[in-house]
Protein backbone atom coordinates (compact mmCIF):
# COMPACT_ATOMS: atom_id res chain seq x y z
CA UNK A 1 0.00 0.00 0.00
CA UNK A 2 0.99 3.50 -0.94
CA UNK A 3 -0.15 5.85 1.09
CA UNK A 4 0.24 9.16 1.06
CA UNK A 5 -0.54 12.57 3.50
CA UNK A 6 -1.15 15.68 0.81
CA UNK A 7 -0.71 18.92 3.56
CA UNK A 8 -0.97 22.08 1.31
CA UNK A 9 0.79 24.92 2.03
CA UNK A 10 -0.33 28.91 1.51
CA UNK A 11 2.83 30.91 1.69
CA UNK A 12 2.45 34.17 3.36
CA UNK A 13 3.03 36.83 1.40
CA UNK A 14 3.86 39.42 4.59
CA UNK A 15 6.37 41.16 5.55
CA UNK A 16 9.22 39.42 7.12
CA UNK A 17 9.11 40.92 10.06
CA UNK A 18 5.47 41.11 10.68
CA UNK A 19 4.55 39.29 13.97
CA UNK A 20 7.43 39.22 15.77
CA UNK A 21 7.91 40.22 18.97
CA UNK A 22 9.83 43.42 18.09
CA UNK A 23 8.27 44.68 14.90
CA UNK A 24 5.89 48.18 14.78
CA UNK A 25 3.25 48.26 12.26
CA UNK A 26 3.90 50.92 9.61
CA UNK A 27 1.33 52.60 7.72
CA UNK A 28 2.28 55.03 4.75
CA UNK A 29 -0.01 58.16 3.62
CA UNK A 30 1.37 59.59 0.20
CA UNK A 31 -0.20 62.01 -2.44
CA UNK A 32 -0.89 65.65 -3.51
CA UNK A 33 -2.99 67.80 -1.56
CA UNK A 34 -6.41 65.58 -0.44
CA UNK A 35 -3.36 63.48 1.33
CA UNK A 36 -1.60 66.47 2.87
CA UNK A 37 -5.17 67.86 3.91
CA UNK A 38 -6.55 71.26 3.96
CA UNK A 39 -9.10 70.53 6.95
CA UNK A 40 -8.49 72.66 9.83
CA UNK A 41 -8.69 71.36 13.73
CA UNK A 42 -11.02 73.70 14.72
CA UNK A 43 -13.89 73.03 12.04
CA UNK A 44 -13.86 69.41 13.62
CA UNK A 45 -17.56 68.78 15.13
CA UNK A 46 -17.78 68.30 18.44
CA UNK A 47 -19.08 64.44 18.03
CA UNK A 48 -15.58 63.75 16.44
CA UNK A 49 -13.03 65.43 18.76
CA UNK A 50 -11.63 62.37 19.64
CA UNK A 51 -9.53 62.06 16.44
CA UNK A 52 -7.43 64.89 17.92
CA UNK A 53 -6.29 62.95 20.79
CA UNK A 54 -2.83 61.96 21.22
CA UNK A 55 -1.21 58.93 22.76
CA UNK A 56 2.49 57.34 23.74
CA UNK A 57 1.60 54.29 20.59
CA UNK A 58 0.34 56.70 17.96
CA UNK A 59 3.33 57.98 16.40
CA UNK A 60 5.03 59.73 13.15
CA UNK A 61 8.20 59.67 11.85
CA UNK A 62 9.78 63.11 11.67
CA UNK A 63 12.27 63.31 8.45
CA UNK A 64 13.28 66.42 9.33
CA UNK A 65 14.09 65.91 12.87
CA UNK A 66 15.31 62.25 12.15
CA UNK A 67 12.84 61.17 15.39
CA UNK A 68 10.18 58.51 16.01
CA UNK A 69 7.44 61.28 17.80
CA UNK A 70 4.22 60.89 18.71
CA UNK A 71 1.60 62.22 16.31
CA UNK A 72 0.42 66.02 17.54
CA UNK A 73 -2.13 66.76 14.45
CA UNK A 74 -1.28 70.70 13.46
CA UNK A 75 2.51 70.30 14.04
CA UNK A 76 4.14 66.81 12.88
CA UNK A 77 1.57 65.73 10.76
CA UNK A 78 2.63 67.77 7.57
CA UNK A 79 6.04 67.82 6.91
CA UNK A 80 6.22 68.68 3.54
CA UNK A 81 3.02 70.89 2.83
CA UNK A 82 2.00 72.63 6.53
CA UNK A 83 -1.01 74.68 6.00
CA UNK A 84 -0.72 75.33 9.19
CA UNK A 85 -2.73 73.37 11.73
CA UNK A 86 -4.29 71.41 9.03
CA UNK A 87 -4.78 67.65 9.00
CA UNK A 88 -5.55 65.21 6.40
CA UNK A 89 -6.84 61.27 6.32
CA UNK A 90 -4.43 60.35 9.40
CA UNK A 91 -6.77 61.48 12.14
CA UNK A 92 -9.44 58.92 11.86
CA UNK A 93 -6.69 56.57 10.58
CA UNK A 94 -4.73 56.73 13.33
CA UNK A 95 -7.96 56.43 15.95
CA UNK A 96 -9.49 53.44 14.23
CA UNK A 97 -6.09 51.67 14.15
CA UNK A 98 -5.40 52.81 18.20
CA UNK A 99 -9.33 51.60 19.15
CA UNK A 100 -8.73 48.59 16.99
CA UNK A 101 -4.73 47.99 18.08
CA UNK A 102 -3.27 49.65 21.11
CA UNK A 103 0.03 48.73 19.69
CA UNK A 104 2.63 51.24 18.92
CA UNK A 105 2.10 51.93 15.37
CA UNK A 106 4.01 54.53 13.17
CA UNK A 107 2.75 57.27 10.14
CA UNK A 108 5.01 57.48 7.83
CA UNK A 109 3.17 60.67 5.60
CA UNK A 110 4.66 62.23 2.58
CA UNK A 111 2.57 64.31 0.48
CA UNK A 112 2.72 67.59 -0.99
CA UNK A 113 -0.01 69.73 -3.44
CA UNK A 114 0.04 70.00 -6.53
CA UNK A 115 2.27 66.93 -7.21
CA UNK A 116 2.16 64.80 -10.63
CA UNK A 117 2.48 61.12 -10.76
CA UNK A 118 3.68 61.78 -13.93
CA UNK A 119 7.22 63.76 -12.90
CA UNK A 120 7.12 63.87 -9.24
CA UNK A 121 6.37 60.76 -8.15
CA UNK A 122 7.24 58.97 -11.16
CA UNK A 123 9.39 56.18 -9.88
CA UNK A 124 11.01 55.26 -13.06
CA UNK A 125 11.82 58.56 -14.20
CA UNK A 126 13.50 59.62 -10.63
CA UNK A 127 10.91 61.60 -9.29
CA UNK A 128 11.84 63.77 -6.61
CA UNK A 129 8.79 62.73 -4.25
CA UNK A 130 9.15 59.14 -4.53
CA UNK A 131 13.10 59.63 -3.58
CA UNK A 132 12.24 61.37 -1.04
CA UNK A 133 9.68 58.61 0.35
CA UNK A 134 12.13 55.75 -0.03
CA UNK A 135 14.66 57.98 2.05
CA UNK A 136 12.34 58.79 4.73
CA UNK A 137 11.49 55.02 4.76
CA UNK A 138 15.21 54.05 5.13
CA UNK A 139 15.62 56.70 8.23
CA UNK A 140 13.11 55.23 9.50
CA UNK A 141 14.11 51.77 9.55
CA UNK A 142 17.34 53.21 10.98
CA UNK A 143 15.86 54.76 13.53
CA UNK A 144 14.19 51.57 14.91
CA UNK A 145 17.12 49.65 14.21
CA UNK A 146 18.74 51.32 16.88
CA UNK A 147 16.32 50.54 18.90
CA UNK A 148 16.33 47.09 18.12
CA UNK A 149 13.20 46.80 16.34
CA UNK A 150 11.99 46.52 12.65
CA UNK A 151 9.03 48.14 10.36
CA UNK A 152 6.29 46.10 9.31
CA UNK A 153 4.45 47.94 6.44
CA UNK A 154 0.83 47.07 6.62
CA UNK A 155 -0.69 49.44 4.09
CA UNK A 156 -0.05 52.38 1.96
CA UNK A 157 -2.97 55.04 1.58
CA UNK A 158 -2.46 56.64 -2.01
CA UNK A 159 -4.58 59.90 -2.50
CA UNK A 160 -3.37 61.74 -5.39
CA UNK A 161 -4.45 62.58 -9.76
CA UNK A 162 -5.95 65.75 -9.33
CA UNK A 163 -2.55 66.76 -11.36
CA UNK A 164 -2.37 64.25 -13.54
CA UNK A 165 -6.33 63.96 -14.41
CA UNK A 166 -6.46 65.90 -17.80
CA UNK A 167 -4.09 65.60 -20.44
CA UNK A 168 -1.95 63.17 -21.75
CA UNK A 169 -0.64 61.78 -18.18
CA UNK A 170 -4.16 60.37 -17.20
CA UNK A 171 -3.74 57.68 -20.27
CA UNK A 172 -0.64 56.60 -18.62
CA UNK A 173 -1.68 56.69 -15.08
CA UNK A 174 -2.36 52.78 -14.89
CA UNK A 175 1.25 52.29 -15.43
CA UNK A 176 2.98 54.85 -13.51
CA UNK A 177 1.18 54.20 -10.64
CA UNK A 178 1.39 50.00 -11.36
CA UNK A 179 5.34 51.16 -11.64
CA UNK A 180 5.31 53.06 -8.32
CA UNK A 181 3.36 50.54 -6.65
CA UNK A 182 5.73 47.74 -7.33
CA UNK A 183 9.06 50.09 -6.81
CA UNK A 184 7.93 51.24 -3.25
CA UNK A 185 7.22 47.11 -2.43
CA UNK A 186 10.65 46.27 -3.62
CA UNK A 187 12.05 49.00 -1.10
CA UNK A 188 10.19 48.49 1.68
CA UNK A 189 10.08 44.82 1.50
CA UNK A 190 6.66 43.95 1.17
CA UNK A 191 6.04 42.24 -1.93
CA UNK A 192 2.28 42.45 -1.38
CA UNK A 193 2.01 45.26 0.45
CA UNK A 194 -1.80 46.84 0.65
CA UNK A 195 -2.56 49.77 -1.70
CA UNK A 196 -5.63 51.87 -1.06
CA UNK A 197 -6.59 55.15 -3.56
CA UNK A 198 -8.73 57.50 -3.31
CA UNK A 199 -10.68 58.12 -6.06
CA UNK A 200 -10.32 61.34 -7.83
CA UNK A 201 -13.19 64.06 -8.85
CA UNK A 202 -12.40 67.15 -10.62
CA UNK A 203 -16.16 67.78 -11.84
CA UNK A 204 -16.50 66.92 -15.62
CA UNK A 205 -16.20 63.53 -17.17
CA UNK A 206 -13.91 61.54 -15.35
CA UNK A 207 -14.32 58.06 -17.05
CA UNK A 208 -11.19 58.18 -18.25
CA UNK A 209 -9.44 57.91 -14.78
CA UNK A 210 -11.52 56.06 -13.39
CA UNK A 211 -10.40 53.43 -15.95
CA UNK A 212 -6.67 54.23 -15.45
CA UNK A 213 -7.43 53.59 -11.55
CA UNK A 214 -10.06 50.37 -12.13
CA UNK A 215 -7.20 48.88 -14.14
CA UNK A 216 -4.94 49.15 -11.46
CA UNK A 217 -7.32 47.37 -8.85
CA UNK A 218 -7.98 44.57 -10.96
CA UNK A 219 -4.96 43.51 -12.00
CA UNK A 220 -3.43 43.71 -8.18
CA UNK A 221 -5.53 41.60 -5.89
CA UNK A 222 -3.84 43.87 -3.31
CA UNK A 223 -5.46 46.88 -4.17
CA UNK A 224 -8.40 48.54 -3.56
CA UNK A 225 -9.91 51.82 -4.34
CA UNK A 226 -12.77 54.03 -2.08
CA UNK A 227 -15.40 56.54 -3.32
CA UNK A 228 -14.40 60.23 -2.56
CA UNK A 229 -17.37 61.81 -4.56
CA UNK A 230 -19.72 62.39 -2.01
CA UNK A 231 -17.08 63.63 1.07
CA UNK A 232 -18.00 67.62 1.48
CA UNK A 233 -15.28 70.08 0.11
CA UNK A 234 -14.64 73.72 0.22
CA UNK A 235 -15.81 76.20 -2.09
CA UNK A 236 -12.49 75.45 -4.17
CA UNK A 237 -14.69 72.04 -5.22
CA UNK A 238 -11.44 70.00 -4.76
CA UNK A 239 -10.16 70.03 -1.21
CA UNK A 240 -12.21 68.19 1.36
CA UNK A 241 -13.43 69.66 4.46
CA UNK A 242 -12.60 68.66 8.10
CA UNK A 243 -15.92 65.81 8.12
CA UNK A 244 -14.47 65.10 4.48
CA UNK A 245 -11.55 64.02 5.75
CA UNK A 246 -12.58 62.17 8.74
CA UNK A 247 -14.95 60.35 6.36
CA UNK A 248 -12.12 59.72 4.10
CA UNK A 249 -9.71 58.55 6.79
CA UNK A 250 -12.90 55.84 7.85
CA UNK A 251 -13.06 54.71 4.20
CA UNK A 252 -9.19 54.36 4.13
CA UNK A 253 -8.95 52.18 7.28
CA UNK A 254 -11.69 49.96 6.51
CA UNK A 255 -10.33 49.22 3.43
CA UNK A 256 -7.59 48.18 4.55
CA UNK A 257 -8.17 46.51 6.86
CA UNK A 258 -10.03 43.90 4.49
CA UNK A 259 -7.04 43.93 2.19
CA UNK A 260 -4.61 42.96 5.65
CA UNK A 261 -7.19 40.83 7.11
CA UNK A 262 -7.09 38.46 4.25
CA UNK A 263 -3.26 38.57 4.04
CA UNK A 264 -2.86 37.35 7.46
CA UNK A 265 -5.74 35.39 9.17
CA UNK A 266 -8.59 35.11 6.60
CA UNK A 267 -10.69 32.14 7.03
CA UNK A 268 -11.67 29.50 3.66
CA UNK A 269 -11.51 25.94 4.07
CA UNK A 270 -9.90 24.30 0.59
CA UNK A 271 -11.09 21.20 -1.04
CA UNK A 272 -9.08 18.25 -2.28
CA UNK A 273 -10.11 15.91 -4.68
CA UNK A 274 -7.78 12.90 -6.08
CA UNK A 275 -8.87 10.50 -8.74
CA UNK A 276 -8.72 7.55 -10.16
CA UNK A 277 -9.11 6.58 -6.63
CA UNK A 278 -7.76 3.88 -5.44
CA UNK A 279 -4.62 4.69 -7.24
CA UNK A 280 -2.10 2.69 -9.06
CA UNK A 281 0.50 4.34 -10.99
CA UNK A 282 -0.36 1.75 -13.68
CA UNK A 283 -3.44 3.75 -14.24
CA UNK A 284 -2.14 6.81 -15.41
CA UNK A 285 -1.07 10.09 -13.52
CA UNK A 286 -2.76 11.73 -10.36
CA UNK A 287 -5.18 14.24 -10.84
CA UNK A 288 -5.60 16.81 -8.32
CA UNK A 289 -8.66 19.25 -8.09
CA UNK A 290 -8.42 21.74 -5.44
CA UNK A 291 -11.86 23.80 -5.40
CA UNK A 292 -13.31 27.12 -3.25
CA UNK A 293 -12.07 29.92 -5.33
CA UNK A 294 -8.71 29.77 -4.76
CA UNK A 295 -6.54 32.26 -6.82
CA UNK A 296 -2.85 31.11 -7.26
CA UNK A 297 -0.06 31.81 -9.70
CA UNK A 298 2.14 28.92 -8.95
CA UNK A 299 2.96 25.79 -7.61
CA UNK A 300 5.61 23.72 -5.97
CA UNK A 301 5.04 20.04 -5.08
CA UNK A 302 7.43 17.46 -3.55
CA UNK A 303 7.40 14.19 -1.84
CA UNK A 304 9.04 13.68 1.45
CA UNK A 305 8.97 10.41 2.68
CA UNK A 306 9.75 8.78 6.13
CA UNK A 307 13.55 9.40 6.71
CA UNK A 308 12.89 13.48 5.32
CA UNK A 309 14.03 12.50 1.67
CA UNK A 310 13.05 15.40 -0.69
CA UNK A 311 11.87 14.34 -3.89
CA UNK A 312 10.72 17.55 -6.28
CA UNK A 313 7.77 16.71 -8.22
CA UNK A 314 8.01 20.17 -9.89
CA UNK A 315 8.75 23.89 -9.04
CA UNK A 316 7.18 26.96 -9.80
CA UNK A 317 4.34 25.61 -12.14
CA UNK A 318 1.57 28.01 -13.44
CA UNK A 319 -2.03 26.88 -12.03
CA UNK A 320 -5.08 28.23 -13.71
CA UNK A 321 -6.28 31.36 -12.35
CA UNK A 322 -9.76 32.88 -13.00
CA UNK A 323 -12.07 29.83 -11.80
CA UNK A 324 -13.63 28.55 -8.67
CA UNK A 325 -10.88 25.43 -8.64
CA UNK A 326 -8.12 24.23 -10.51
CA UNK A 327 -6.37 21.34 -12.15
CA UNK A 328 -3.28 19.51 -11.75
CA UNK A 329 -1.52 16.09 -12.77
CA UNK A 330 1.40 14.43 -10.63
CA UNK A 331 3.15 12.47 -13.70
CA UNK A 332 2.74 8.58 -12.97
CA UNK A 333 6.20 7.66 -13.81
CA UNK A 334 7.39 9.89 -10.93
CA UNK A 335 5.15 7.99 -8.22
CA UNK A 336 5.62 4.85 -9.80
CA UNK A 337 9.00 4.75 -8.85
CA UNK A 338 8.19 5.09 -4.91
CA UNK A 339 8.57 1.74 -2.98
CA UNK A 340 5.15 1.02 -0.77
CA UNK A 341 5.00 3.19 2.58
CA UNK A 342 3.95 6.53 4.03
CA UNK A 343 5.14 9.51 2.23
CA UNK A 344 4.42 13.29 2.79
CA UNK A 345 3.19 15.01 -0.38
CA UNK A 346 3.87 18.84 0.11
CA UNK A 347 2.38 21.41 -1.90
CA UNK A 348 3.00 24.89 -1.62
CA UNK A 349 0.74 27.50 -3.48
CA UNK A 350 2.10 31.15 -4.40
CA UNK A 351 0.26 34.08 -4.12
CA UNK A 352 -2.92 33.02 -3.47
CA UNK A 353 -6.25 34.86 -2.57
CA UNK A 354 -9.44 34.00 -2.23
CA UNK A 355 -12.58 35.36 -3.68
CA UNK A 356 -10.47 38.10 -5.63
CA UNK A 357 -8.63 39.08 -2.02
CA UNK A 358 -5.81 37.63 -0.44
CA UNK A 359 -6.00 35.04 1.68
CA UNK A 360 -3.07 32.82 2.99
CA UNK A 361 -4.03 30.00 5.20
CA UNK A 362 -2.62 26.59 5.69
CA UNK A 363 -4.56 24.26 5.15
CA UNK A 364 -4.02 20.23 5.99
CA UNK A 365 -5.71 17.33 3.59
CA UNK A 366 -5.34 13.74 4.07
CA UNK A 367 -6.20 11.39 0.68
CA UNK A 368 -5.07 7.51 1.39
CA UNK A 369 -3.61 5.83 -2.34
CA UNK A 370 -3.64 2.01 -2.65
CA UNK A 371 -0.83 1.01 -4.99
Amino acid sequence: MLSILLALFFSSNAHAACGQSNSIDVYILAGQSNAVGKAELSDIPADYQYVTEGGPNKLIWNYKTNKIEPLVLGSNNNLLHDWGGNFGPEAMIGHLREAKDPSPFIFLKYAYCGSSLEDDWNSRKGGFLYLGLIAAAKGMEAALAEQGKTACYKTMFWMQGESDSAGESRRKYATNLENLISDVRGNVHTPNLPVVLGRIHMGGDNRIFDDEQNKVVAKDHYVEVVETNDLPQFSDNLHFTAPGQITLGERFFNASQELSEGLSDGTTTARLKAYPVPYSPRLGDLNLEIEDNLFCATANLSVVDMTGRIIPIFQGKEVFSGSDKFLMSIPNGQLGSLSSGVYILMMTLDNCTVFVKPKNKVVNLKIVLIQ
